[in-house]
């Protein structure tokens, strides 16, 4: 009987099979990395998106910022324009400790004394319509040397540095207008730190929530701000 020869296995070439592993391995990258692609594409347009919509969001910010900003202006306007008229309106009690018999001159009596003054040259026209803004005008007996004189208030909510100014120079105005001592004064809720050094320094008196404060006196901690 012939003898069988034993079969043998086909023999696989390792370099052939390491390079087909790394074929398939090549294939697996290619595949992650188009995939991982497909997400950057995905996740860039999301990040424009987002971008979009944050401008949006600034811009519609912007916008309610500067609502608020023109509505707190116009309640600052409405409630110093209230203040100045509550001011006037009880000008002897809030100036009673500066000057007695306290009156208050009315608009047209102001404005014949202002166009006598400047026909005669005493102020010019611009002098003229900066005095007739004036917050409060009155006239009264000193309590310090008893003349007869008047007094300018310029009224703020906080009273800075601007209003002092603004009582100085129309104070000098109506002292050429009337003839007579007129005391400069700032009055208001509060006051600036700066504004109340000025005021000191320029001899004005203070009234600040109803408080009068010589030009001497310090100002309490908490009407400063």
């Amino acid at each position: 009987m012939a003898k069988t020869t034993p079969s043998r296995k086909p023999r696989i070439d390792p370099v052939r099979a390491a390079l087909e592993r790394l074929a398939e391995a090549q294939e697996e990258t290619q595949a992650e990395l188009r995939d991982l692609a497909g997400q950057v594409r995905e996740l860039a347009g999301q990040v424009r998106e987002l971008a979009e919509a944050q401008r949006r969001t600034e811009e519609t910010l912007r916008q309610l910022i500067g609502r608020v900003d023109r509505i707190d202006q116009r309640v600052d306007g409405l409630f110093g324009r209230d203040l100045e008229r509550h001011y006037r309106d009880h000008a002897t009690s809030f100036f009673q400790m500066i000057l007695r018999r306290i009156s208050v001159p009315s608009a047209s009596e102001l404005e014949a004394l202002m166009d006598d003054a400047e026909r005669r040259t005493a102020i010019t026209i611009d002098e003229h319509r900066d005095l007739g803004l004036a917050d409060v005008v009155i006239r009264g007996i000193s309590r310090s040397d008893e003349r007869e004189c008047y007094l300018v208030a310029e009224v703020s909510g906080s009273v800075n540095e601007l209003d002092v100014v603004r009582a100085q120079r129309r104070a000098d105005t109506l002292a050429r207008v009337t003839g007579l001592p007129v005391l400069a004064v700032v009055a208001g809720e509060r006051i600036r730190w700066d504004a109340d050094h000025s005021a000191r320094a320029a001899g004005l008196w203070r009234v600040l929530d109803g408080v009068t404060l010589a030009p001497a006196d310090a100002v309490p901690p908490q009407y400063l701000g």
